[in-house]
């Protein structure tokens, strides 16, 4: 017994390492060399403390590393897992804002990070074949965001104070309140102000789960912002310039809520459900009907076949006594 225990574990293990081997699997492009690989699988990831704790909120689950050489280049490429695509787009943020070293891409629940000089092909064949090339739909509360006049690349998503430190550190975190679990999108925008003078500004939406916690953190949110207003339970916050274009910009984001209606399905009309009522009455009672004629008729035949085994004996009473 003790030897099948010990076999079924072995097979077990080997099935959850080879599946994890497969997971963790940086391939490479054609006509490149692989120089080493390493698989960090637990926090706090072999990261710095502070960017080991902004990844921790994002959801960060593997991280997995890979050397690859060609014709003199050398390529160090990083493959980030994360919890879904909301965490992976809120890291590749991050790691823009933070500034650190590296060309990073979001796919999927992917961020990938390449170091080195990087050629297209390259990238792309790891985009296919490590993230499965097709990026996921933005969050929700980024597409709240204004496109007009927003600095490319600015787009920032912050679910933990570490987060918000990098994106928005005009923003505390206790005006936040992050017990409340809130999302927070933030982005850049540069805009003309008097004289077409060019401004700069910061908008942040903050998504709360009900009204009443919105309204709450809008006053400690407001004493830190250059505007803020609540619109259902999003905190629309800006901070920079106060000119009448960043008012526009300030302006244009609203709640809008999604209501589904589901008409009620009716059970049509009383004479046809009495109808069905009498029919399925009429299909039980045939069914026990027929039920008894074969069970009789099937006696019958036996005790004609079998006489002795199934003799019929109509003048055998039995009597119950109950004292």
């Amino acid at each position: 017994m003790a030897v099948w225990r010990r076999t079924l574990l072995l097979c077990c293990l080997s099935a959850v390492v080879a599946a994890t081997g497969a997971a963790q699997a940086v391939p490479g492009p054609p006509g490149w060399k692989r120089a080493g690989d390493k698989t960090y699988s637990q926090a706090p990831w072999a990261l710095a403390p502070n960017l080991a704790a902004a990844m921790r909120e994002y959801g960060l689950q593997l991280r997995s590393a890979a050397a690859f050489r060609r014709a003199g280049r050398a390529v160090r490429l990083q493959v980030w897992t994360f919890a879904d695509s909301r965490g992976a787009y809120g890291a590749e943020s991050f790691l823009r804002a933070v500034h650190a070293p590296g060309r990073f891409m979001a796919r999927q629940r992917w961020v990938l990070r390449a170091q080195g000089p990087l050629p297209p092909e390259a990238w792309r064949f790891w985009a296919r074949k490590v993230a499965g090339g097709a990026p996921a739909p933005l969050p929700l509360l980024w597409q709240q965001l204004p496109q007009r006049h927003q600095v490319a690349q600015s787009v920032g998503f912050a679910e933990g104070p570490a987060g918000l430190a990098a994106l928005a550190p005009w923003l505390p975190s206790p005006a936040v309140n992050f017990a409340m679990e809130p999302l927070i999108a933030t982005a850049q925008y540069r805009l003309h102000g008097a004289g077409g003078r060019a401004v700069s500004g910061q908008l942040a939406i903050l998504s709360y789960p009900t009204l009443q916690i919105a309204a709450a953190q809008l006053r400690p949110i407001r004493a830190a912002a250059t505007m803020a207003r609540r619109s259902g339970p999003l905190v629309i916050a800006w901070r920079g310039a106060d000119v009448p274009a960043a008012r526009a910009v300030f302006g244009t984001v609203h709640y809008r809520a999604i209501v589904t209606f589901s008409p009620p399905i009716g059970v049509g009309s009383l004479p046809g459900l009495i109808l069905t009522i009498f029919v399925l009455i009429g299909f039980i009672a045939a069914v026990c009907l027929a039920a008894g004629l074969f069970a009789g008729g099937l006696r019958v035949l036996l005790a004609k076949w079998f006489p002795r085994r199934f003799a019929l004996h109509p003048d055998r009473l039995i009597r119950l006594k109950l004292q």
